[in-house]
């Protein structure tokens, strides 16, 4: 069994006004938040939830679900089932004929990872009544893959339907064997499906908050956990984390939210603290700050991105606290 250690703030060194500070600016700002999970040198050091919502509540986590997508994608590479540069068309001679646009042809797994395909929109959103994976090969596409970035959920949805066609699993069983089932990642979790029976990588996966603030564990410490038996086991590759947490293409977000500008990695985000972000609709925050080993989850009902920008500055706020704490 894998539990993250709980402790008081002060057992890691931490004044309890710095995890008040947040509590109480969520408070002032009025923002909608849903649960606040803080942890430090991989303890849980708050756990707080709101209005309805406790720690087995499952949660739409939305846009979070990509980072689960490219977790599930390192492992087909780790087993030598696809590689990041090999075209996506190779997996789906079904989707494909002579007519294929040659810029679809060319997009390949790194691409799509890095939110660098040749699409500027999400294509199944042209016809939802359509196949949702086939519309990625068949919409015609805006520029050469490889260019620029442009945020694409209809790619991590034909990245999923990939884990899904290779491994003969649901993604998120598939996840559960090499990954999730060591974390004790919940069991009543589940990713919602498309029209057609593809799990939403995109977009669909309803989890607990703790069950993301595992996967920021595994991100703190390299895609290894310590088993019960002081053995080091490794369930995440430790490059392709370092591949995804680092800055491989210049984003071009309108700067409301902060790190909408900061660059992205691969299905991950990147901020302006040093560290990754998962983030989701309405305001699903999961990220590390790893010069202060701090990482924190915020679930939420933002509607609106100045929400979302409050949060973030909020987490900026309480992070200098943790700095301070850190000299001393």
């Amino acid at each position: 069994m894998f539990n993250i250690e709980k402790a008081k703030p002060a057992d890691v060194g931490v004044s309890q006004k710095a995890t008040d500070k947040l509590l109480s600016y969520i408070e002032e700002k009025d923002i909608p938040v849903n649960s606040l999970l803080i942890m430090k040198d991989d303890r849980l050091i708050l756990e707080k939830y709101y209005d309805s919502f406790n720690s087995e509540s499952l949660q739409r986590m939305y846009s979070i679900t990509k980072s689960l997508t490219g977790i599930a994608v390192s492992i087909l590479i780790d087993k030598g089932l696809v590689s990041y540069d090999e075209p996506i068309t190779t997996y789906f001679p079904e989707y494909t004929t002579a007519n294929t646009h040659p810029w679809v042809k060319a997009t390949t797994i790194r691409n799509m990872l890095m939110m660098r395909t040749c699409h500027s929109s999400t294509t199944y959103k042209v016809n939802f009544e359509s196949d949702w994976v086939e519309s990625f090969f068949t919409v015609t596409p805006t520029h050469e893959p490889g260019t620029v970035f442009h945020y694409d959920t209809s790619s991590a949805h034909v990245l999923c339907r990939l884990v899904e066609k290779l491994s003969g699993k649901k993604m998120l069983d598939f996840l559960r064997e090499n990954v999730l089932d060591h974390l004790d990642f919940s069991q009543d979790s589940y990713i919602e499906e498309d029209p057609f029976g593809v799990s939403m990588g995109g977009t669909g996966l309803m989890a607990t908050p703790l069950d993301i603030m595992k996967i920021l564990y595994l991100v703190d410490n390299n895609g290894s956990i310590v088993c019960s038996d002081g053995k080091i086991r490794n369930l995440i590759n430790a490059d392709y984390l370092r591949k995804a947490g680092s800055v491989l293409t210049e984003t071009n977000g309108a700067g409301i939210v902060p790190f909408e500008v900061c660059g992205y990695g691969m299905q991950m985000w990147i901020h302006d603290m040093g560290g990754i972000l998962m983030y989701g609709m309405n305001g699903q925050l999961a990220l590390n700050v790893p010069s202060v080993k701090l990482s924190v989850v915020i679930t939420a009902d933002a509607r609106n991105k100045e929400s979302v920008r409050l949060m973030y500055m909020g987490i900026k706020e309480i992070t200098e606290l943790f700095k301070e704490n850190d000299k001393r």
